[in-house]
């Protein structure tokens, strides 16, 4: 494991915006672990630390322990020897129906009956829309009848028990739709880019990395120009799928 200093940091071409948040918070922490694991407690450029090397598989413990659905899921989709296991209990565990979402989605190999349940279990309407436009193999007819079930009982949605399922749904969806508009014009904006691009006589030999990358950023692009265009988190993805295609092109050539 590389030594968490600033000299490291420096080396590894970090950016300014990492060098002073060390500076003003990780430099009056003492061992490096602790500087580690405040990142990851912050849930400051995980995924920049775990490229670099400042993560490692003896750190996921620690990382589990923190109970920050990002953290795990960012751990688990980056470092090739994660117990996905295990950090897929930890994010149900959370309860983050979105994390859930993702882990499913980024994750080779991960259990779509597993994911999709706890998702459903979740009530979290908005998500489970996720499922049946994004999730190739998700069971459509479980989902819509979930739909229509939390429309129709008196649950809890994110946690909240005592509020009527129907206002705590319009509230999720309000608050969703502020950071990425209307979901109609956005799937329809999705489509038609992706069709576009689909349509090109080379799409088909793109590999699938390259392809779920493109469509992931779309995805982005789209929710950026038809929602909340300054909603940071937006352009963090895009850039980290980009990176993940460089990084599975610097592995091929390794392979080479």
């Amino acid at each position: 494991m590389k030594e968490l200093t600033l000299k490291n940091l420096k080396k590894s071409n970090a950016c300014d915006e990492i060098i002073e948040y060390y500076k003003k918070y990780l430099a009056k922490l003492k061992k490096s672990e602790d500087r580690i694991l405040y990142c990851i407690k912050d849930n400051f450029e995980v995924l920049w630390l775990i490229w670099n090397g400042f993560i490692t598989k003896r750190h996921e413990k620690m990382i589990l322990d923190t109970g920050d659905a990002k953290s795990i899921y960012l751990f688990v989709r980056n470092v090739r020897n994660a117990d996905k296991n295990k950090c897929l209990e930890a994010i149900i565990n959370i309860g983050d129906a979105e994390y859930i979402y993702y882990f499913l989605k980024d994750v080779p190999g991960a259990d779509i009956n597993k994911c999709q349940d706890a998702i459903i279990a979740s009530g979290d309407v908005e998500v489970i829309y996720w499922l049946i436009t994004d999730i190739k193999g998700a069971d459509i007819d479980k989902c819509q009848d979930a739909i229509k079930n939390y429309q129709h009982i008196d649950t809890s949605i994110h946690k909240s028990n005592n509020k009527d399922i129907k206002e705590n749904i319009s509230k999720v969806l309000k608050d969703r739709s502020t950071d990425y508009g209307d979901f109609k014009t956005h799937s329809s904006l999705v489509i038609q880019i992706m069709n576009i691009l689909q349509e090109h006589q080379r799409y088909s030999s793109l590999p699938n990395p390259h392809k779920e990358a493109i469509h992931m950023i779309i995805h982005k692009i789209a929710r950026c120009v038809n929602g909340n265009f300054n909603l940071k988190d937006n352009f963090t993805d895009i850039a980290g799928y980009a990176l993940l295609v460089e990084k599975f092109i610097q592995e091929g050539k390794k392979n080479d």
